[in-house]
């Protein structure tokens, strides 16, 4: 309660300074933590968070610590970056350099923070899914060990539960977490990943589609098409959970039933030629999902997406950044074709593709949703 206490008045505090708005909010926000002690948390102010941004309501005391904690991870990355960088603006570094007890209080939340690499902070790729700690529930659906047969069922800590049964995580195979009569995709939905294949972001949401033949789970295996240059592009995917048709983005929360990870790998040679995609996007094993589903209820945005190549990071972004929020595509794609349980909505990828090869291991993680693993053949 505290936390959230502390939260409050400093948002409060951040939102009554005057002139620049995002420059003032970021660093009076910073100077505040000389005055907060160990316990306290620091609100998440990001200025180029989409007010369209889904809010899901909070229920119960799990998805408050959720939200809880995650403020504080989101606040030292946006909040310290700058003064660790150096990059304060001059007329706050005397202010920086002179105020000892505001040293004090940024080293104090960088120590509860845990940062890397000059104090931002990265997914912690050695936990798996089955070592999420909490009792927060996962949608999944996984091949039953005696019948073999497609079964949905709840994930909670690393007990698989389901009719009545419930099996370790480590003896079922996990499968992709729902069956899409469609998955629609986003192109160009970061600025820095236009950006870095040469292209603009469009004015309108760029989509494409990819097949329910497409789709592989977890721990299968990519098979490279004939191509000398495949990609892979981490991405959240939104999960719907009704029947729906010309939903207004205000809404759209009402249709989801929850977020996934999802792997959009790309033919780039097909794609410079081919207008419609269809050959870059839509071959067998180009839609790797999971590895599991984590519900409307229990989710608290922004995500942070993040995608390691054998061992080494080469995607990271939040959910803030996406060109075209979450209910803004939702209105968009419901107005041209009907929405199915299952279906998937890929929201884009951050900026930091590459090239997939013969041999590689490729993980997707989204914080709180977990790791979507896969080799590549």
């Amino acid at each position: 309660m505290r936390q959230g206490q502390r939260a409050c008045e400093l948002s409060a505090y951040t939102k009554r300074v005057k002139g620049d708005g995002a420059t003032c909010d970021r660093y009076v926000t910073v100077l505040s933590l000389a005055h907060a002690t160990d316990s306290e948390a620091i609100p998440r102010t990001n200025p180029q968070r989409n007010s369209g941004a889904i809010q899901p309501p909070i229920r119960g005391q799990r998805a408050i610590r959720l939200r809880k904690a995650r403020q504080g991870q989101r606040a030292c990355e946006l909040f310290l970056e700058p003064i660790l960088k150096g990059t304060a603006e001059p007329f706050l570094k005397p202010i920086l350099k002179g105020t000892a007890e505001l040293s004090a209080g940024i080293e104090r939340v960088k120590d509860s923070c845990n940062p890397r690499r000059n104090g931002l902070r990265f997914s912690d790729f050695d936990t798996r899914l089955k070592d999420v700690k909490g009792d927060t529930m996962h949608l999944v659906r996984f091949k039953h060990p005696s019948s073999g047969t497609p079964t949905a069922g709840s994930l909670i800590g690393s007990s698989v539960q389901a009719e009545g049964e419930v099996f370790s995580l480590d003896d079922v195979k996990l499968l992709p977490p729902c069956v899409p009569t469609k998955i629609v995709c986003v192109g160009r939905n970061y600025a820095d990943h236009a950006k870095e294949l040469g292209n603009t972001v469009p004015e309108k949401p760029l989509l494409f589609l990819k097949p329910p033949s497409a789709v592989i789970g977890p721990e299968d295996a990519i098979v490279l098409p004939i191509s000398e240059e495949v990609h892979y592009e981490a991405e959240l995917a939104v999960v719907i959970g009704k029947r729906c048709k010309n939903v207004p983005a205000a809404d759209a929360a009402g249709v989801i039933l929850g977020f996934t990870c999802m792997n959009d790998i790309s033919d780039r040679v097909a794609q410079r030629w081919e207008t419609n995609w269809i050959r870059a996007k839509a071959f067998d094993t180009s839609a790797p999902l999971g590895p599991s589903i984590l519900s409307l209820d229990e989710a608290s945005e922004p995500f942070h997406v993040t995608l390691r190549l054998n061992g080494e990071i080469r995607q990271e972004g939040w959910t803030s950044d996406l060109y075209f929020s979450i209910p803004v595509l939702i209105e968009t794609i419901s107005a041209i074709m009907t929405l199915e349980p299952g279906d998937v909505i890929a929201t884009g990828t951050p900026a930091g593709v590459g090239v997939l090869n013969q041999g590689d291991i490729v993980e997707v993680a989204i914080d709180g949703i977990g790791i979507l693993r896969n080799p590549v053949q």
